[in-house]
């Protein structure tokens, strides 16, 4: 058994629900280990198919990316969200910065947007 795959039976093991892992190597090669269930009522088995809410987690993945353009120099702490996203519709746009998204402190709650074209 692929050691992902043995981590995700443990964590549902030591009482999580469900777990899974999608990993992707430097070939482009990827490969998606569960376990346990998406679902405790309906029993709906952890799928690759199935939508996943990631939470929180997004915040930690949004900060890397940022950080690797910031160090690339195609970003700056600086810019506004209104120039780097300019078609998508969110409050105070002009002023919000990379910092403040950075430092969490932008003022943006629950900010959905509904449909782009």
């Amino acid at each position: 058994m692929h050691p992902l795959q043995r981590e995700c039976q443990r964590l549902v093991e030591a009482g999580l629900p469900g777990a899974f892992v999608y990993c992707e190597d430097a070939d482009g090669v990827s490969q998606f280990y569960t376990a346990g269930f998406a679902d405790l009522t309906t029993e709906q088995p952890m799928t690759p198919d199935l939508h996943y809410r990631v939470g929180s987690t997004t915040k930690t993945f949004t900060a890397v990316v940022l950080l690797q353009l910031l160090a690339e120099g195609k970003v700056s702490l600086h810019d506004t969200l209104d120039r780097l996203l300019p078609d998508l519709p969110m409050p105070n746009a002009t002023f919000l910065t990379i910092e403040h998204l950075l430092r969490m402190r932008s003022g943006l709650f629950d900010f959905k947007v509904m449909h782009l074209e």
